[in-house]
């Protein structure tokens, strides 16, 4: 008897370990390809309901900004465009760091986080992505 006590005791805590752990490797990732970016940011930004909640990765540029409110700064993960006249505007999402340590401006990283939507004082409604996972990467095209 004791013998199965010990064998279910054992399954319930590896349940409950196994379980607990709420990270990337264990989610869906809906990847987004340097190649199609715009399209697949653009696809997001249409269907928002649809990713809410979606762990999505992609690379990007690391930017720094304050916010001209509160006064916090803000972290965003964005891929700049063309234009006619040069650089474009940075396409991509604030994100929110969690303990996970920022890295100098403009570094090109790899990054990997839930979509979610935050009401901010002041600014309304953003999308940003609650970081799992970041670090610098080679930039590719």
């Amino acid at each position: 008897m004791k013998i199965f006590l010990r064998i279910f005791l054992i399954i319930i805590f590896v349940g409950i370990i196994s379980g607990c752990a709420d990270n990337e490797a264990e989610m869906e990732v809906y990847e987004i390809a340097n190649r199609s970016f715009s399209q697949q940011m653009s696809a997001i930004m249409f269907d928002t309901e649809n990713f809410l909640g979606q762990a999505i990765r992609y690379e990007g540029s690391f930017v720094e900004s304050v916010c001209g409110t509160t006064g916090d700064a803000i972290y965003h993960v964005v891929q700049f465009g063309a234009s006619c006249c040069g650089p474009g505007d940075g396409l991509g999402f604030e994100v929110y760091l969690n303990d996970i340590p920022s890295v100098a401006p403009f570094t090109w990283i790899e990054i990997t986080g839930v979509l979610e939507e935050v009401s901010i004082e002041g600014v309304g409604d953003v999308l940003r992505l609650n970081v799992l996972s970041m670090y610098p990467v080679e930039a590719r095209p």
